[in-house]
């Protein structure tokens, strides 16, 4: 007969009861079987207990419940007061998320000068991140320098826009009077 084993946490087989001799299972090791109604233990079929380590009666004649894979973080304690893996930490004593800047960044990067606006837009993305951290002050002083960045990039492209206008205005009242005389 053939068996499969859980070996890691891992189901593995079918194995021969020879190729099970040279893997060193014990008594508590989980078997099923073609035949077997349930999940067992190696010392609990009478052909596998020749083969399992000497006094290691592995768990007597009785089926142990369904054999399930333990969830990969259900074990888990939060450290620290941290939350569990993937959950975003909850404060109920902090106060609201403060303003992200993240479309005004945007929008400023886009109209008004790229490269300040870019910076803009790297501290409004660490607002929301900082806040679901638990990082308050963090998520304030994020949101302070998106603000100061985000309006630099106005301003410059205002600036560079009025200089632009100027320069045109000029040099079309120049080229006007050079076709004149």
């Amino acid at each position: 007969m053939n068996y499969f084993i859980i070996q890691n946490g891992q189901q593995a087989g079918p194995f021969s009861v020879d190729q099970l001799r040279t893997m060193g299972i014990t008594g508590s090791t989980p078997v099923w079987a073609p035949g077997f109604t349930d999940w067992t233990t190696a010392g609990a079929v009478a052909e596998l207990q020749s083969i399992v380590a000497a006094g290691d009666c592995g768990g007597g004649t009785t089926a142990p419940p369904p054999y399930t894979q333990p969830p990969a973080y259900a074990a888990q304690q939060p450290y620290n007061g941290q939350p569990p893996y993937n959950q975003p930490y909850h404060n109920s004593n902090m106060p609201m998320c403060p303003k992200t800047w993240l479309a005004e960044s945007i929008l400023a990067t886009i109209f008004c000068c790229l490269p300040f606006g870019i910076v803009g837009i790297v501290y409004a993305a660490g607002v929301s991140s900082k806040y679901q951290m638990g990082d308050y002050e963090g998520a304030v002083r994020a949101s302070k320098n998106a603000k100061t960045w985000t309006l630099v990039a106005f301003i410059t492209g205002l600036i560079v826009g009025i200089v632009y206008a100027v320069l045109v205005a000029v040099g079309t009242i120049a080229l006007d009077n050079y076709h004149n005389w």
